[in-house]
């Protein structure tokens, strides 16, 4: 069930104190880990998971930031999709002579990014994944059983869920606690929540619970809206061609990966052979052709 209000008030510690750390001298960290979705306007060309993890103590300070610079721009909150069409929070922009509108909205998201800037206890994380390199996967026998065709975001999700924990789970006991927007297909992204744990034991332990909230009453994922969407045009920006990587706090303090046709067709293998499914020759082949690959995100994606 989706959680009302705000974030901090929430009993979360308790809710990610796992009885089998309680003894005494124990000592580990919970990492609260804000995550939120974006995708081209068609969801034709690539689909982004991306957020910030931090300590409870670095949100609440953030928390307080930037209500108090949403409350000096005049705005309730921020939303990208508002932001990019001049609506809702920003509709009254609309009405000033172009591009002075445009412009203002702008500026408005550079000083909220500005105000996230002192806080360097956040770490970005997230995964993009280009709709090609999907397809490219779907092409082989099965896969559709695998990989359903349109649930590309449940891709990035898992994807993010694992590189996430390996970047901020450095002690041996720490936890991850994870928070994602309430959006209608939160129940679906809970079971693979649930999932993952139960198939990754040796990452699943670290992660306690996913809950759902309201993006317009959390300014953490008003923060990880802006990232996952500044992520996904950098994505289709290189994509056709076009852009650079940029250098700045969201993209310097972060673990940017691409899920790619090579990482799809290794967990497209992986998966077969756990539901006793017959890998096909033409994936065998495929992955004996493999180069070597890193998962970070490059600078230039994969053509």
């Amino acid at each position: 069930m989706p959680v009302s209000g705000t974030y901090f008030g929430q009993p979360l510690f308790r809710i990610a104190y796992l009885p089998h750390l309680t003894t005494k001298g124990i000592m580990f960290a919970i990492h609260d880990c804000f995550l939120d979705d974006s995708k081209d306007e068609r969801q034709e060309i690539a689909y982004v998971c991306a957020g910030f993890y931090g300590s409870e103590e670095v949100w609440q300070s953030f928390d307080k930031a930037w209500r108090k610079q949403l409350k000096a721009e005049g705005i309730d909150y921020f939303k990208s999709s508002e932001c990019n069409n001049l609506s809702g929070q920003f509709d009254r922009w609309r009405n000033l002579p172009q591009p002075l509108g445009r412009q203002a909205a702008d500026q408005i998201r550079q000083r909220l990014k500005k105000t996230a800037l002192g806080f360097r206890g956040l770490h970005g994380v997230g995964t993009a994944l280009p709709v090609e390199e999907h397809e490219a996967v779907l092409r082989h026998e099965n896969a559709n059983r695998i990989f359903p065709e349109n649930h590309l975001y449940h891709r990035v999700f898992e994807t993010t869920l694992l590189g996430s924990t390996r970047a901020a789970c450095i002690n041996p006991r720490d936890l991850m606690l994870f928070i994602h927007d309430d959006g209608p297909d939160f129940r679906e992204l809970l079971a693979i929540f649930k999932d993952f744990k139960g198939k990754n034991p040796i990452h699943g332990r670290r992660l306690t619970c996913l809950l759902a909230m309201d993006d317009t009453v959390t300014p953490a994922l008003q923060l990880a809206d802006m990232f996952a969407n500044s992520v996904q045009r950098l994505t289709v920006d290189l994509l056709k061609g076009e852009g650079s990587f940029p250098s700045d706090f969201m993209f310097d303090r972060s673990d940017l990966r691409v899920w790619t046709r090579e990482i799809g067709e290794l967990e497209l293998a992986h998966n077969l052979k756990q539901r006793g499914i017959a890998v096909p020759k033409s994936l065998t082949d495929a992955i004996s052709e493999h180069p070597k690959y890193s998962r970070r995100y490059p600078k230039k994606m994969p053509g």
